[in-house]
């Protein structure tokens, strides 16, 4: 029997999501489909960082004893920036979802987008600015203005105004005006953060998400179900497999898209470790294919 510890919990905002995932995967492998071929152990994050087994504070040492593989349920940035992952690489225990580097790769969404257009994939136009050095950039009130000036002159309103890396308390500005935009890089200044300027692009969202070594292909895209042509779902699909690919994803993903019927198909996000749980879009899609959350994990777990 395989003894699978599903790590859940975590520090951040994700932390109610990531406790959802980890109650709905528990109760499957507890499950009479499963129960026979997996032990399920409980291994929680709570908000300080704290390890535990079973409601008992432990250690990771302890937690290699205990465990044959992780059923990473974690997720946002303190479960897929990198940090979690080198820790269990670092004592050897096996894992599901993709290693320490493309996480740490992945949770710099500039660098990503950067690389992704270069490939063919269609991203909002932005720009980055550093974070705010005083003894470089001057008074605080005069650097803010500078460059809200240059964002005046470069993009057109409204603009996404949010920070490098998802970690930072800094959050998400939608700006509409001059004033807005002021407001958010004051946050930014003060928060000492790199922040994105991005242009809004306006249509139809679509998430899609992919599995690995799936029904004899590679990189299985699950069908993207919403209102939209043939050709566009075919694309979305192809995209969404495509970056699953080209940042070195490993297990699942998924990919979140806007559709503008002038523009076209713009990246916005990617999630390595997206949510799996009664309600969420990874279930749904799962659904849409005839696919069990029982098969599904199951799958996972012997994909590691």
């Amino acid at each position: 029997m395989i003894k699978v510890g599903v790590l859940r919990g975590g520090i951040g905002d994700s932390y109610d999501a990531s406790i959802s995932s980890g109650r709905y995967i528990l109760s499957n492998l507890r499950s009479d489909k499963l129960n026979s071929d997996y032990k399920a152990i409980d291994i929680f994050v709570d908000i300080d960082g704290i390890w535990h087994i079973g409601g008992i504070p432990t250690t990771l040492e302890k937690v290699a004893e205990k465990v044959d593989v992780i059923f990473n349920a974690l997720h946002g940035d303190y479960g897929q920036n990198g940090n979690i992952q080198k820790l269990l690489e670092n004592y050897n225990i096996p894992y599901t979802g993709s290693d320490s580097s493309t996480c740490a790769y992945i949770s710099n969404g500039f660098s990503i987008k950067e690389d992704l257009s270069k490939i063919g994939v269609n991203i909002p136009s932005h720009i980055l600015y550093g974070a705010y050095l005083e003894d470089l950039d001057g008074p605080q009130d005069k650097y803010i203005k500078k460059i809200t000036r240059d964002v005046l002159n470069r993009l057109s309103p409204p603009w996404v105004v949010k920070p490098i890396n998802h970690s930072s308390s800094m959050g998400v500005f939608i700006c509409k005006t001059i004033q807005d935009l002021m407001n958010a890089f004051n946050v930014g200044v003060h928060k000492n953060v790199s922040i994105i300027v991005e242009e809004i692009i306006e249509g139809r969202d679509t998430y899609v998400s992919v599995i690995n070594n799936f029904r004899g292909k590679e990189i299985y895209p699950l069908l993207c179900t919403d209102n939209f042509t043939n050709n566009e779902k075919r694309e979305v699909e192809r995209l969404a497999a495509l970056v699953h690919d080209k940042l070195n994803l490993k297990h699942y993903s998924q990919s979140h898209f806007i559709v503008n019927p002038k523009k076209g198909i713009f990246l916005m996000e990617v999630n390595a470790l997206p949510s799996l749980h009664e309600d969420s879009l990874l279930n749904k899609h799962l659904n849409d294919i005839g696919l069990s959350s029982h098969d599904f994990i199951n799958h996972i777990i012997k994909s590691v």
